[in-house]
């Protein structure tokens, strides 16, 4: 009745520190610290304690005897073996371990198995003085106290696995915050990684990056000392664990590694960590592993559980949105340049055109006006001939202006269709010098998009003007054929060949953009455009062939209205 009484008094003022214990420095402290109090507590002389039997820890306190000490190793020899096979969550088994306390015969130690939930999760050796043996309600009030005590281990690794994860939750908002108001990828992943060990209380972690060009990985950031010799180096992909998870897209928890080459290209010159237990989780963005997200030796000995596999999981998802949040501004970046500087093209394309023609007309204009004034005061009989020549003048000019405009908004399309534009366009490269024939094999129907059919046209023309000014051609044919559910156009020369491989990049060495261009709007309107020329072995002649869905032009513009008006910009 005595170890009944003092249990009642200093129950609640134990279990509330052993509950703070547990929560702080887990289960294993809790037991530690609570062993000494159930000695005293139940009138023993000593003590131990066997929990955390997968990984198991012994702890002893005040008086024990060989004699005892080796019915007690016995006993929890028995626990250890019923754990090796016992089911997880407890269950029925042909050899249940013992469900009550029991003592050793002749010897005062009683065993008390600990139960968490129905799980055994360890034992308890009491050993009470010689002369005052336990009898049975003293046995009683121990396994009750014993019980009591996993019960608040129980609840309270619960609690501290609830606090976890509302920790877990936070940093994954923190990190989602990260992306989502910042576009500096270095800064976010870098954040991200750090998480990482830090929340899941790892040493180090580390992300990389696949190289599917080298079919390599790339340590890009590193965090915590035992992760910091991999910086910048390099795994391929087919050589170890981490570069299977990125091979497969499957995550890997990985515990008590013991001797196993995981980073086999690093670990020939000793400079691979080493490592006790590891997590990988593949960074993925519509089934495209972009990387692997690594925690490496979780700290004080324990081990990864599938949770936190989970929550990396999480954080993996979370940093593969911020790579391909990046990869995505830096394309809009990179178009925002090609604009820019199809804007400047444009540019000065208009005024070096204008200063060829028109300022030079106009130039010319304003000195025969000068010549007429003086005319008109000294000689006014020869002023008609002067007059002539300035309304030709005048005519060229505005001609000259007219068809700056027209290539700049081809106003044509809109009153006589994309036929009529080209046939107009056809007729003054004419004038121009150019020998082009120009045929129509079917009928066109009306074009209800008119960006589409704005975008052919303005392809048609810069192939026409590809061959007016690099082909040095004497003949030029433009061919249109109307065969649902597909137009087809070529423009064909007999003028210098380039081969296909090196066409776009010969344009591009000379600072044009053309062929760039009629690609990227060719490939936006659906279709496809080859350019082939006969090498044999000199290359010379070739033939641009365009294929595009009718329904293109036929059917209302979608609501991309960015990816139309990329399209359909002026040429570059």
């Amino acid at each position: 009745m005595r170890c009944q009484l003092q249990c009642a008094i200093v129950l609640e003022g134990i279990l509330d520190r052993l509950t703070r214990t547990a929560t702080e420095h887990g289960r294993g402290a809790l037991w530690m610290e609570a062993l000494p109090w159930l000695v005293e507590t139940c009138g023993a002389v000593g003590g131990q304690i066997l929990v955390d039997l997968t990984a198991p820890i012994r702890h002893a306190h005040g008086q024990i005897d060989q004699t005892q000490q080796r019915k007690i190793d016995a006993w929890e020899g028995d626990l250890l073996w019923l754990e090796d096979w016992m089911p997880l969550g407890g269950g029925s088994l042909t050899h249940k371990p013992p469900a009550r306390p029991m003592t050793s015969p002749d010897s005062p130690v009683v065993h008390i198995p600990i139960y968490e939930g129905r799980t055994l999760a360890g034992g308890l050796s009491l050993i009470f003085p010689e002369a005052r043996p336990p009898d049975v309600p003293m046995i009683a009030a121990a396994d009750a106290l014993t019980q009591s005590v996993a019960l608040v281990a129980t609840l309270a690794m619960e609690r501290y696995q609830l606090q976890r994860r509302l920790t877990q939750g936070n940093l994954l908002y923190e990190v989602s915050r990260a992306i989502s108001s910042s576009l500096e990828i270095d800064d976010v992943l870098k954040f991200t990684t750090a998480v990482a060990a830090n929340a899941l209380g790892a040493e180090a972690s580390a992300l990389l990056l696949v190289d599917h060009v080298k079919s390599e990985m790339a340590f890009v950031f590193v965090h915590g000392p035992t992760a910091e010799p991999l910086h910048g180096r390099r795994l391929p992909l087919n050589s170890s664990v981490v570069g299977r998870v990125a091979r497969t897209g499957q995550p890997l928890i990985m515990n008590r590694i013991t001797h196993e080459v995981l980073f086999a290209a690093l670990d020939d010159k000793g400079l691979g960590p080493r490592l006790r237990n590891m997590l990988c989780a593949p960074l993925q963005v519509k089934g495209q592993t972009l990387g692997v997200l690594l925690v490496l030796n979780r700290e004080g000995g324990q081990e990864f559980s599938a949770d936190d596999l989970e929550w990396l999981m999480a954080l993996a998802g979370q940093a593969s949105v911020a790579i391909e949040n990046a990869r995505l501004y830096s394309t809009l970046r990179e178009e925002r340049d090609r604009i820019v500087q199809a804007e400047e093209e444009v540019r000065h394309h208009l005024a070096r055109n204008l200063h060829d023609s028109a300022a030079q007309l106009v130039g010319s204009l304003l000195m025969h006006i000068e010549v007429a004034r003086k005319l008109a005061q000294l000689q006014p009989a020869a002023l008609e001939p002067e007059f002539d020549l300035l309304r030709e003048l005048a005519q060229q000019t505005n001609q000259e202006l007219r068809q700056a405009l027209l290539e700049l908004r081809p106003l044509l399309l809109e009153s006589r269709g994309l036929i009529g534009a080209l046939q107009n366009h056809v007729n003054q490269q004419r004038r121009r010098g150019q020998v082009i024939s120009m045929t129509v094999d079917g009928i066109l129907p009306e074009a209800v998009n008119k960006q589409a059919e704005t975008a052919v046209y303005l392809v048609v023309q810069e192939a026409l003007s590809n061959v007016r000014k690099h082909a040095s051609a004497r003949n030029t044919w433009l061919r249109v054929f109307v065969s649902h559910p597909r137009l087809i156009i070529e423009i064909e020369d007999d003028g210098e060949g380039m081969a296909a491989d090196q066409t776009e990049r010969h344009h591009q060495e000379q600072g044009k953009m053309g062929m760039l261009t009629m690609r990227e709007r060719v490939q936006w309107l659906g279709g496809q455009i080859n350019f082939t020329t006969q090498c044999d072995p000199e290359c010379h002649g070739t033939l641009v062939r365009i294929e595009l869905p009718l329904t293109r032009l036929t059917t209302s513009a979608n609501a991309d209205a960015a990816s139309w008006v990329m399209a359909t910009q002026s040429q570059r």
